[in-house]
């Protein structure tokens, strides 16, 4: 079972920082729950209360995103996306950047994409949205993570580490 760094108890704390993992548990659709997972079992954050720093992960929220971001100041969203780039590849977006990707790049029927779309015109979006992204292939379903995928979610769980302790430190 996966934990959370900070306690939820059903109210709405406003969080500095929100690191979530989004995906399902099949295949490498499930890199966001495993980047988030090594993000858990690092000292160098838990030293973080919860109104610092938030860590989960969430099967497919669509919609709910918006609700699972309005707590918080930053957002980190991890996730599988199909760019066309060499599996493996590490993408960064932020904000805006999220909205122009298009639902294209979703492993999800609605996916982050449109949800930044309709947080921007409702204006619920925290002022700092980062989307890591890992490049998966078309491969057909599967259930366990492939080896290009192995390696990047263990140098992403680093760069996502380095950029919360910048940001809470």
């Amino acid at each position: 079972m996966f934990y959370t760094l900070s306690k939820h108890d059903g109210a709405t704390h406003m969080t500095k920082l929100h690191v979530l993992g989004i995906g399902s548990p099949f295949g490498d659709d499930q890199l966001g729950w495993e980047v988030v997972k090594l993000l858990q079992q690092k000292p160098t954050l838990h030293c973080f209360g919860p109104d610092q720093l938030h860590i989960d992960h969430y099967d497919r929220p669509g919609m709910h995103l918006l609700e699972l971001m309005k707590p918080a100041q930053t957002v980190f969203l991890i996730d599988a996306i199909k760019t066309g780039a060499i599996i493996g590849t590490i993408h960064r977006f932020q904000n805006e950047e999220i909205e122009g990707i298009g639902d294209r790049l979703s492993t999800h029927d609605l996916g982050i994409s449109a949800a930044m779309k309709i947080g921007a015109i409702l204006q619920v979006l925290p002022p700092k949205v980062v989307l890591y992204g890992i490049e998966i292939s078309d491969a057909p379903f599967q259930f366990a993570l492939s080896e290009p995928i192995k390696q990047a979610i263990k140098a992403l769980s680093v760069r996502v580490e380095s950029e919360i302790l910048s940001i809470l430190r």
